[in-house]
């Protein structure tokens, strides 16, 4: 196949782990608590959630700068990445940092709270937890008191 007859659209990347990293922050429910807490505006494209994957996908894959996503995220498979309804051309500089700006608003450590809480809660029956692995009687989120 020569070159003449490659779709210039598409280029080549290796996913590695991320749509296993992708799962992994949906299983611990992130997804959840932000599309709960956080502000929505109509007008966005992608939810802050959305912008949060890719930002700790971009950093898990080695790119560490926080700017210019949607040029990082051209010629991706962004359904496999991201999932379905997430154009890159949504993932602006301007979008990103409204996303950090609503996490800084709610409060970093409160957020992360309401991840862990919403975590525990979410656990099916009582040895399933942390706690009960470890020896403790007392679910964990009991003992961070995080509620």
């Amino acid at each position: 196949m020569s070159n003449d007859t490659v779709d210039p659209q598409y280029r080549a990347a290796v996913l590695r782990h991320l749509p296993l990293i992708r799962q992994a922050i949906y299983r611990i429910g992130i997804d959840t608590v932000m599309a709960e807490e956080l502000p929505r505006d109509p007008r966005n494209r992608v939810l802050d959630v959305d912008c949060v994957v890719l930002m700790i996908e971009n950093v898990l894959h080695g790119r560490v700068a926080l700017y210019n996503m949607n040029d990082w995220l051209e010629g991706m498979d962004v359904d496999v990445v991201l999932g379905e309804d997430c154009p890159p051309s949504a993932f602006t500089d301007d979008r990103l940092g409204a996303t950090l700006d609503h996490i800084y608003d709610y409060g970093t450590d409160d957020l992360l709270s309401a991840v862990v809480r919403n975590y525990f809660e979410q656990r099916p029956g009582p040895d399933a937890g942390l706690g009960h692995r470890f020896g403790h009687r007392r679910p964990i989120c009991d003992r961070l008191r995080l509620t």
